[in-house]
């Protein structure tokens, strides 16, 4: 199964959509997760370490910039309502999960700074700025890397857009442009804690949007 997941406004105002295809049915939709108005930015869409029986989804609210969030089990077939996070998200954000019932959310915050939610054991944490008085340009990223391939995949081919952070092992390796146009290493630990000072890993030799 393929879902494709994107932003459209419609009466209501902008929404989550999505296409899904499977081998039976091929393409069908766009199906609309109801929910209030959104920022035009492409959602953030997870399944639990991989598993596609449950997937969330994290928005932002066009309203106040708050970080929304709604999840899908196999078991309901039902979107849950948005749960408001909080928080005053700038960017699209976007999220990573190291295992079931495991969940890190990046995003940049009104400050500029690059801050982190996450959930485990049923509860959401509280946001932790996790680069100090660090600045970051553009948006976050994070996926799933498997076990020994490095960082060799990281930026193939040479740097275009956005550098990759992701999760290896237990930790999470979060990079981020910062507003002299360096790419920002920090690493969260698996106790959910940023593990030393942002570090400097590059210059980027063109300017970020």
């Amino acid at each position: 199964m393929i879902k494709v997941f994107f932003i459209s406004p419609d009466t209501a105002g902008a929404a989550v959509h999505y296409f899904q295809y499977t081998s039976t049915t091929d393409w069908q939709g766009p199906t609309r997760i109801p929910g209030p108005d959104l920022q035009g930015w492409a959602p953030a869409v997870v399944a639990w370490a991989g598993n596609d029986s449950r997937l969330d989804v994290f928005a932002v609210s066009r309203v106040n910039n708050h970080l929304l969030h709604t999840f899908k089990e196999a078991e309901t077939d039902k979107w849950t309502e948005y749960e408001d996070l909080k928080g005053f998200v700038t960017v699209p954000p976007t999220v990573v999960s190291r295992e079931p019932q495991s969940l890190d959310v990046f995003t940049r915050g009104g400050d500029g700074g690059l801050w982190h939610l996450s959930f485990g054991n049923g509860n959401w944490s509280d946001w932790k700025l996790l680069n100090g008085t660090t600045k970051i340009r553009g948006q976050p990223h994070a996926k799933w890397f498997p076990e020994n391939d490095g960082f060799t995949t990281l930026i193939p081919g040479g740097l275009v857009g956005p550098p990759n952070p992701m999760v290896d092992g237990d930790e999470v390796q979060v990079f981020a442009y910062n507003s002299q146009n360096q790419i920002v290493w920090q690493t969260i630990g698996s106790d959910k804690k940023a593990k030393g000072d942002a570090r400097v890993w590059a210059d980027v030799p063109y300017d970020v949007a």
